[in-house]
């Protein structure tokens, strides 16, 4: 893609997703050298959280089984909660030895075990180490976390884990949220909620073309974003009913990008 002053929301979530999905093949390899011990554990994934006073540090979730509908209701809480305290997560602790276990919350043995530890514990030194863990923040943000969008009512935070978009009726700060914009990389799939109006296929689209400045973004996410091939490509969205969650499957076809529909909440 050409560079250029300012970048759609979509065309930064698109042009940075091959730094996620590099960064997530190298997490799922970490989920092959382990296993679940539960039988309610459907599935399991690991990610990176780094607060602003601490080194990056691996964690792993687990879902209980669940319907399509209370996946999505799980993100929904995984966005008003952020990373908090959770029976489903556990924190990976590594000893002397450079091996690490996982420890889980509330005192309780957490239903995943390494089953590779020596091996486990030198990929996963790699990959807290790894150029994605070390720059996909924002530098420029400058200890906010965030940039603000071209017309001042959005802000984009990147983490190790995700991409947050938060939009506002007014200019931020001082106004309500109007919506929520979050690009998964596990799932490789957008979540869009509502804070007032119910969105719409119209309203969604308007939110992903908020625009941001080339010169807020580092060096890091704009090469990834100028060199990315699928924006060369047009994006559709396919429609839905007004709603209060959608979330989307970011689907690559020979011609176009589509954003599909996987489920949604009125």
């Amino acid at each position: 893609m050409e560079k250029k002053n300012n970048y759609d929301l979509s065309e930064i979530i698109l042009g940075t997703r091959k730094l996620y999905q590099g960064h997530q093949k190298d997490l799922n390899l970490l989920k092959r050298l382990s296993i679940p011990t539960k039988p309610n554990v459907q599935d399991y994934y690991y990610y990176v959280h780094e607060n602003t006073k601490k080194e990056p540090e691996l964690y792993c979730e687990y879902t209980k089984n669940q319907n399509i509908l209370q996946k999505g209701m799980s993100k929904v809480k995984d966005f008003v909660v952020g990373i908090a305290i959770d029976e489903n997560m556990g924190h990976c602790e590594k000893n002397e030895e450079g091996i690490y276990t996982i420890s889980g919350t509330y005192g309780k043995k957490f239903p995943v075990e390494i089953k590779s530890p020596i091996t486990f514990g030198r990929m996963a030194s790699e990959l807290l180490d790894s150029e994605f863990v070390q720059k996909i923040k924002l530098e420029k943000a400058n200890g906010l976390g965030h940039i603000r969008s071209c017309d001042n009512k959005g802000i984009i935070t990147f983490s190790q884990a995700n991409i947050r978009f938060y939009k506002y009726k007014e200019a931020y700060p001082n106004a309500s949220l109007e919506c929520s914009v979050v690009y998964y990389p596990y799932t490789d799939t957008i979540l869009l909620m509502a804070f007032d109006e119910k969105i719409s296929t119209e309203k969604a689209g308007y939110a992903l073309k908020t625009k941001f400045e080339a010169s807020q973004l580092d060096k890091y996410h704009l090469d990834s974003i100028t060199t990315s091939d699928i924006l060369e490509k047009p994006i559709v969205l396919e429609r839905v009913a007004p709603c209060s969650v959608a979330e989307y499957r970011i689907l690559e076809e020979e011609n176009q990008v589509v954003l599909s529909k996987v489920m949604s909440k009125r």
